[in-house]
């Protein structure tokens, strides 16, 4: 796998401006995804920034779900209304063939601490 390097990514503050400009314009829904979001440095910090925004009804995120349960609570606490976990398949072995080296139970209990959170979590299968 190849990653793009960090020069060539916006960084979360400009991010945060650029949703700031549509939010101003009116749009009112606010999506991140994107890889995993929740792996990158100081990402709590644009969910707050997002969920602060005046305007903003609805700030989902789009994730593996492998970090929800680190990270339901904030996200709640952030503003994040919901909470779309990307899930290819159920059966552990195909999903840690497709994912490279992911566990289905931190994906599951991901979702599990989401709907703890009340984060209408939801689940996209291909």
């Amino acid at each position: 796998m190849t990653f793009m390097p960090r020069a060539k990514l916006l960084t979360l503050e400009e991010i945060a401006r650029i949703a700031k400009q549509y939010v101003d314009l009116g749009v009112d829904k606010i999506r991140i995804t994107g890889g995993e979001p929740l792996t990158r440095r100081n990402v709590m910090k644009l969910f707050n920034d997002l969920g602060a925004m005046e305007g903003l009804k609805d700030l989902t995120v789009t994730t593996n779900g492998t970090l929800l349960t680190k990270y339901a609570a904030e996200l709640k606490s952030a503003g994040v209304t919901r909470i779309n976990v990307s899930l290819d398949t159920l059966r552990a072995d195909r999903f840690k063939e497709i994912t490279r080296i992911g566990d289905i139970k931190k994906t599951l209990d991901g979702i599990d601490a989401a709907v703890a959170q009340a984060l209408n979590a939801s689940s996209s299968m291909p």
